[in-house]
C-alpha cells in the first residue's frame, strides 16, 4: 500500500494523468484511490497457489529511468514503460500499477507489479 501510494502521488504524476492501472480503465475512480489498488493486488496474491505466507514477496517494484539529455517526453516514457509492463506480465495478466514520475529533471517510471507462482516460473 504505502509503494503504490508513493508512486501514484498526484505532485509526481500530475494528478494522476500519468498512472495507468492495467486491471481498470482510465476514467475509473479506483485509479485515485491506491488503497484499493494494492487490496486488488493483494487478493490476487491470498489466491494464488502459493497464498501469503510469511516473508513472502508479493509484488516486484522496478524504476525505469530516462537520461535527462535523452529526447523523452512524459507521453514516451509513459509509453515506454507500459511496453515493459505489459512484456514482463504477459499483456497484463498479472497486475500492475505503471506511474510516470514528472518532478524531476530527469523522467522516470515506477512498476509495481504481481510476483505469484507462475509468473516467477516464467521470469526465472
Amino acid at each position: 500500500n504505502k509503494a503504490i501510494a508513493y508512486i501514484t502521488r498526484d505532485d509526481k504524476t500530475q494528478d494522476k494523468y500519468y498512472v495507468t492501472v492495467s486491471w481498470l480503465f482510465p476514467d475509473d475512480p479506483d485509479i485515485r484511490n491506491p488503497s484499493n489498488l494494492a487490496e486488488a493486488m493483494m487478493t490476487d496474491d491470498k489466491n494464488s497457489m502459493a497464498g501469503v505466507k510469511k516473508n513472502t514477496t508479493l509484488a516486484r517494484h522496478v524504476i525505469q529511468s530516462f537520461d535527462p539529455e535523452d529526447d523523452v517526453d512524459p507521453v514516451t516514457a509513459h509509453g515506454l514503460g507500459m511496453e515493459f509492463a505489459n512484456r514482463i506480465t504477459d499483456n497484463g495478466a498479472y497486475k500492475y500499477v505503471i506511474a510516470t514520475h514528472i518532478d524531476r529533471n530527469h523522467i522516470h517510471n515506477h512498476l509495481q507489479y504481481e510476483w505469484q507462482d507462475a509468473l516467477q516460473d516464467a521470469l526465472g
